[in-house]
């Protein structure tokens, strides 16, 4: 394939910056695309500052990586009140203190302002987890609230009985596979 000479660099990149790219065993659903440099580069660069807060912080992004909006919430929520409409094309990234993936109001914000990326920081298992989520081919636009919640509730089955950081994470597997949002986790450390 042409593409193996590509996937071995990118495996050996991730090994020397210890980065692991977690999938459960026969998942399939599609990978989010790269963000522009620029875009990549503030938001990585702002998620180092707030990634050990012990409250939930947020930040939006422009296209070009312009800090839009910077707020501050409280142990496990963050009021994106007043952004709405108001965002569209917009990178967020956020904190999540309990390290878990994004919650069915994460994925409805997402999905209703039209979001390039919806992105999660946080801890588990004493190392830096990272959850990234992009809107399906056709856009957010193809999704109504109700199939995404749907979607949500259905995830939800099965994912029970493990620790909350993994139950979200199995859940968002099964979301990304109904509705063909574009997710990954990636652990460091």
């Amino acid at each position: 394939f042409p593409y193996t000479s590509l996937f071995r660099s990118i495996q050996a990149l991730c090994a020397r910056q210890r980065v692991v790219i977690e999938r459960s065993e026969g998942a399939r659903y599609p990978q989010p695309r790269s963000l522009p440099r620029a875009v990549r580069k503030a938001v990585e660069k702002d998620e180092r500052l707030i990634i050990d807060q012990p409250v939930e912080h947020a930040r939006t992004f422009d296209g070009r990586g312009v800090l839009l909006d910077a707020r501050s919430g409280a142990r496990k929520h963050v009021d994106m009140t007043g952004l709405e409409g108001k965002v569209s094309g917009a990178t967020v990234t956020h904190t999540h203190v309990e390290g878990a993936s994004f919650s069915l109001d994460d994925l409805l914000f997402a999905a209703r302002n039209d979001l390039r990326e919806l992105r999660i920081v946080g801890h588990t298992e004493g190392k830096e987890v990272l959850y990234r989520l992009q809107a399906p081919r056709g856009g957010w636009a193809i999704l109504s609230a109700a199939s995404v919640s749907e979607a949500y509730s259905r995830g939800l089955d099965g994912a029970q009985d493990q620790p909350a950081h993994l139950e979200r994470h199995r859940t968002m597997e099964r979301v990304a596979e109904r509705l063909g949002v574009r997710y990954s986790k990636s652990v460091r450390g």
